[in-house]
């Protein structure tokens, strides 16, 4: 649907069912995911349990986070001021200068 809006020129329609969907996401991850997330492998991840199951929650966790905050940072960006434009450099020089000293 948000490839359909974009090539047919409809930008704030596209930004509205974009911001539609992270927040669907959002909530359903707030009410639902991280409750059973927690349920299901809290006790063997606070237990420093290592297999592949653990490794592959672990993994889909940092990266569904990673998405989630990248969502939620393109719709501050693109659809208000609160994030002013400079910010950006800010966030690329402190990554660099940590990832130069680590």
């Amino acid at each position: 649907m948000g490839v359909v809006l974009v090539r047919r020129a409809r930008y704030r329609a596209h930004g509205a069912a974009q911001t539609t969907v992270l927040v669907v996401t959002l909530v359903l991850t707030v009410v639902w995911m991280a409750p059973a997330f927690h349920e299901t492998y809290g006790d063997a991840l606070s237990r420093r349990v290592v297999n592949r199951v653990s490794i592959a929650v672990v993994a889909h966790v940092v990266v569904g986070t990673l998405s989630l905050l990248l969502g939620v940072w393109v719709v501050l960006v693109a659809g208000t001021s609160l994030v002013p434009a400079r910010w950006l450099a800010i966030v690329l020089g402190v990554v660099t200068y940590w990832l130069s000293t680590h």
